[in-house]
């Protein structure tokens, strides 16, 4: 069963921190979702992390912790479970070096 992406990130992209799909997130229904992070590429197609960010007030952004209160940052193939309330989220992300091939980011 294929799961659609909530967004790629493109190939070419530039050496930057992104905010991914925008600045100001998507809306966030809340419970218990999966995220898969992946790519084709053997060294995560130049991402250097990615943090899942959450904001309550649309104007502050807090970056979602673990267990041991260490924020998530993903920098490979990677599936996690989030369970948080409705909120709005988005994925702060830093790209080392311009893309070779796209990163794709799906919830389910």
């Amino acid at each position: 069963m294929a799961i659609p992406n909530i967004f790629t990130i493109a190939t070419g992209t530039t050496a930057a921190t992104y905010n991914y799909p925008t600045d100001a997130g998507f809306d966030y229904r809340g419970g218990k979702s999966t995220f898969a992070f992946s790519t084709a590429e053997a060294d995560f197609n130049k991402v250097t992390a990615i943090k899942i960010q959450a904001s309550f007030d649309n104007t502050n952004w807090i970056d979602l912790t673990d267990s041991v209160n260490s924020p998530v940052s993903v920098s490979g193939n990677s599936i996690l479970t989030v369970d948080i309330g409705k909120c709005k989220l988005r994925f702060n992300t830093v790209i080392g070096a311009t893309t070779t091939g796209v990163t794709n980011i799906t919830v389910s």
